[in-house]
């Protein structure tokens, strides 16, 4: 028997990328029903009676659109008729406060069987143990070790979960899904990109079916299918669901223009002309690759450093203002006169002159607090907070 199996399907608006069309749902839902519908197709057309869909139906694991409701159970309905059997379990974004039991995916039951806690299924003289998300390490070992089963090497576990070998520094160990022996086959949702964990195939992401976003750009997508007699895996390849690919010079240009990628990420400046249809997004270095506008170090003085930036940003009639403002707002923050941050370490003119204007208005007259500031000089020290000053309740550093 061949069964097939799919996971993260993520239905969602999406609108961050998406384009409301005029039945009110997005382009970017609509790819991903037609996904579905790519996965339903090919299944059967390789003999399929069973599809699996090893969670994450839904993105939205709190609060899911009326409307993307609405489209994922007509299509579920849609498909259904195709297969014996479509087996559903929940997976983290399904599951609301992370409790499996309590999940979006009961509106597919009636189309579906849901499956909120252990199941064994028998396929074809292969028993299949099928787990749902479970928030913590020893709530997968429970469930499967309850589950009854004598014979690990000769069954298949379906689950979804996060592996530490898949994704270093988190998940769950392989031995919490195995604590009764190894299994024949493990097949897993959750990580989106197709994964050979054991390396020998035996353990398994089977990875989402159709690229959601530019972090997705260039990765293999689409679904397995699985012969329990032969006890081979075949993964078919998506090449009908729009692509994503990031744009940073040259040849990742040509790339995306061979990959036929529908959205196409430009950075820095690179150069790229879009075939038809293509829906490009241009952005700017991030600061971290930009050049320097500032011309400042990290022995320059606060005033040198404040004056550079409001050059660099600011208009040129808002300049002095900002400059004194951001003297004052400095000193303040720092529990520092302004006559001190004003002539801390400047050695040119022009800062010994922005320093004249910030501590005594200069020609425009409009020093920042100028009573308050001579009042503090006069004093010879630090003026006490006043105890009825809202500024009395913030602690001086």
């Amino acid at each position: 028997m061949k069964i097939a199996i799919t996971a993260d399907l993520q239905m969602d608006m999406q609108a961050s990328v998406g384009v409301v069309q005029p039945d009110g749902l997005t382009d970017r839902l609509n790819h991903r029903i037609d996904c579905l519908r790519w996965v339903a197709q090919e299944a059967v057309e390789r003999g399929c009676p069973y599809l699996f869909v090893l969670g994450d139906i839904f993105d939205n694991r709190s609060a899911v659109d009326v409307g993307v409701l609405d489209a994922v159970c007509s299509a579920f309905a849609g498909i259904a008729g195709s297969f014996r059997r479509i087996v559903v379990l929940p997976g983290n974004h399904d599951s609301y406060l992370r409790n499996a039991r309590i999940t979006s995916l009961r509106a597919l039951v009636g189309t579906c069987q849901v499956v909120t806690s252990s199941v064994r299924m028998e396929l074809d003289g292969v028993t299949a143990l099928l787990v749902p998300w479970q928030e913590r390490v020893e709530d997968y070992t429970n469930e499967i070790g309850s589950a009854g089963m004598k014979s690990m090497d000769s069954a298949v576990l379906m689950t979804h979960a996060l592996l530490e070998s898949a994704v270093p520094g988190k998940g769950i160990p392989l031995s919490a899904l195995e604590p009764c022996g190894k299994f024949r086959r493990v097949f897993l949702g959750d990580v989106h990109e197709p994964q050979d964990v054991t390396g020998d195939g035996r353990v398994q992401y089977v990875g989402a079916p159709m690229q959601y976003d530019y972090g997705d750009a260039g990765g293999r997508r689409g679904f397995v299918v699985y012969d329990t007699k032969k006890d081979k895996v075949e993964f078919v390849s998506n090449v009908v669901s729009p692509k994503f690919a990031v744009v940073k010079d040259r040849g990742t240009a040509e790339a995306a223009n061979r990959s036929m990628a529908t959205y196409v990420r430009v950075l820095g400046g690179a150069e790229f002309v879009g075939k038809p249809g293509v829906v490009v997004e241009r952005i700017d270095p991030p600061p971290s690759m930009a050049p320097s506008r500032l011309g400042v170090t990290a022995a320059s003085s606060p005033l040198a450093v404040i004056r550079s930036y409001v050059e660099a940003v600011a208009n040129e009639a808002d300049r002095e203002r900002l400059v004194e403002a951001g003297v004052a707002l400095f000193a303040r923050g720092n529990g520092m006169e302004v006559s001190d941050v004003a002539g801390q370490g400047e050695e040119t003119s022009q800062h010994r002159q922005a320093e004249s204007r910030v501590e005594g208005g200069g020609e425009t007259g409009r020093a920042v607090a100028p009573n308050r500031v001579r009042r503090r000089s006069e004093a010879g020290a630090p003026a006490r907070r006043d105890s009825q000053s809202p500024d009395s309740r913030r602690p001086v550093r």
